[in-house]
């Protein structure tokens, strides 16, 4: 690793710009997720890229790595399962990538406290949601149109806000 000095210093000092960037891409997976129901290959790939920048800033890439692997086999044979979707799958484990591996078992945690908090609010919401209206013009109206429809019906969740919010809160508590 001391060939990666001079490498790994100027990370540590943009670690801060990096945990910005992968919020928001969080937060964008969230948006695509809620509308399409789709985690777009980019928004995940460039999350892990971000990962691996902050784990190689701190010197536990390996570690992550390795922490990564586990959790994405585990997600596959979930998804082979149909119990989670396979977006879901992608974004969780370059999520784990961004927390140091220490905190891993915390992300997963808050990840499902997240993710049953949103199932939770779409059962209550089921009851209470009025049916869709005509058909909006703006983009963001439809989106909401279209979300309250699969919230009656019963559809299925946009699980990457749960994702995006547990990770997004253990990476905001893992900063010095």
């Amino acid at each position: 690793m001391a060939h990666l000095a001079p490498l790994i210093a100027p990370l540590s000092l943009i670690a801060p710009v990096l945990v910005a960037v992968a919020i928001l891409l969080l937060v964008l997976a969230s948006l695509y997720d809620i509308a399409a129901r789709i985690i777009p290959d980019e928004i995940c790939a460039t999350l892990a890229v971000v990962g691996l920048l902050l784990r190689l800033a701190d010197g536990r890439l390996l570690h992550s790595i390795a922490a990564a692997s586990v959790i994405f086999a585990i997600l596959m044979l979930f998804c082979l399962h149909g119990w989670i979707g396979g977006g879901d799958v992608k974004l969780l484990s370059a999520s784990v990538l961004l927390v140091p591996p220490a905190l891993v078992p915390s992300a997963i945690f808050f990840v499902g406290i997240a993710g049953g908090a949103l199932a939770l609010t779409y059962i209550l919401l089921r009851r209470v949601a009025p049916r869709p209206g005509p058909r909006p013009r703006r983009r963001l109206a439809r989106i909401c149109r279209v979300e309250l429809r699969r919230i009656r019906r019963g559809g299925p969740l946009p699980y990457g806000v749960g994702i995006a919010a547990g990770c997004s809160l253990v990476l905001l508590g893992s900063m010095p």
